[in-house]
């Protein structure tokens, strides 16, 4: 697989090659070894120091596994995800069967596969056996003669984005491992901090979805769990792309690290241009000034319109695991097992 870029310097260590600051990211190039950043002031040195080749190989072996696991998982949400907003819109009954079922499981196991063939990881192969053991209870369940009938739609519904959550939950875990004998810059500790009460805001928010399904509680309160589940999926996306783009400073991957920027920002933008318009309805309903139409083609028209309202997080939410990939095929791969 390629390797990052290797820094050279001639014998007065000039830099000739782009390499970002490790504290404010300015392009040191043309900078001399021994000088210090025009932008910030930190040496030069540390950031030559900080080169990812040369960090611990167990934690970059950990890194590689939270990528894993997160591609994996994020494969999953966004499956389920589509596969939910099909049902809504679709007037096909064939779609409430086997073909979106099938894609819930072919989709996260054929990734998984191409992620241990081809980069040799343990940790996509046991991701991937998870996601397959669960999904193969739940189809038993529901289709064995001595079923038990107890996982209805709702709560199959609910398992179903549960898993590929516990998968993107097990990569985060591996992720924010901290470097050994490095000192963070603020804003890596910033967005690691910020990782943890998105995905348990998101994760607290789940459970109630079936609950919400079966009448157990009020319909109003769904627009409230969305709410909250949005926010917690942009802070989310939105700290781990910029995790993602210190790693690929730190390989001199501008390219990948310009993308993870412009995602991080689409992301956010578009999550709140989704939340405002929903606030704005919802003022509308509260004031008298809308009603929600109780025909089936008019709800029809407005479940579409919403999800084609949604279409530009899905396009960067995509974005962002075909990120995550390339920060997977470049970091440095040493021989200690991955699965450590």
């Amino acid at each position: 697989m390629d390797q990052p870029d290797q820094f050279s310097a001639d014998t007065e260590r000039w830099i000739d090659q782009d390499l970002s600051c490790l504290q404010c990211g300015y392009n040191l190039r043309t900078c001399c070894a021994e000088d210090v950043c025009p932008e910030c002031g930190a040496a030069v040195e540390a950031t030559l120091n900080d080169r990812l080749d040369l960090a611990d190989a167990r934690w970059l072996g950990r890194i590689r596994n939270g990528l894993a696991w997160l591609i994996i998982g994020g494969v999953g949400v966004l499956v389920h995800e589509t596969a939910i907003k099909i049902i809504m819109v679709s007037t096909t009954p064939t779609l409430h069967g086997w073909p979106h079922r099938l894609m819930l499981w072919l989709l996260p196991l054929i990734v998984a596969g191409y992620l241990y063939l081809r980069y040799r990881l343990i940790a996509a192969r046991q991701a991937g056996l998870v996601y397959l053991a669960i999904h193969v209870l739940l189809w038993l369940e529901q289709h064995l003669p001595w079923q038990s009938g107890v996982l209805g739609a709702p709560w199959e519904y609910w398992l179903s984005g549960a898993v590929p959550l516990a998968l993107v939950t097990r990569g985060c875990g591996w992720m924010l491992y901290r470097q050994p004998g490095r000192e963070e810059p603020p804003r890596d500790v910033l967005w690691r901090w910020a990782v943890w009460p998105a995905l348990v805001g998101v994760c607290c928010v789940l459970p109630v979805k079936p609950f919400v399904r079966l009448g157990w509680v009020p319909p109003n309160s769904m627009v409230a769990v969305h709410r909250i589940e949005h926010f917690g999926w942009v802070v989310l996306v939105a700290a781990m792309l910029c995790l993602g783009r210190g790693l690929a400073l730190r390989m001199a991957a501008m390219s990948l690290a310009r993308h993870c920027r412009i995602v991080a920002w689409g992301y956010a933008v578009s999550a709140v241009v989704l939340f405002v318009i929903g606030m704005t309805m919802t003022v509308f309903r509260w004031m008298g000034w809308w009603t929600v139409p109780t025909a089936p083609a008019s709800m029809k028209k407005l479940l579409l319109m919403g999800v084609l309202l949604e279409l530009p997080l899905f396009v960067f939410g995509t974005w962002a695991l075909v990120i995550a990939v390339g920060l997977l095929h470049r970091i440095p791969h040493s021989r200690v097992d991955d699965a450590g």
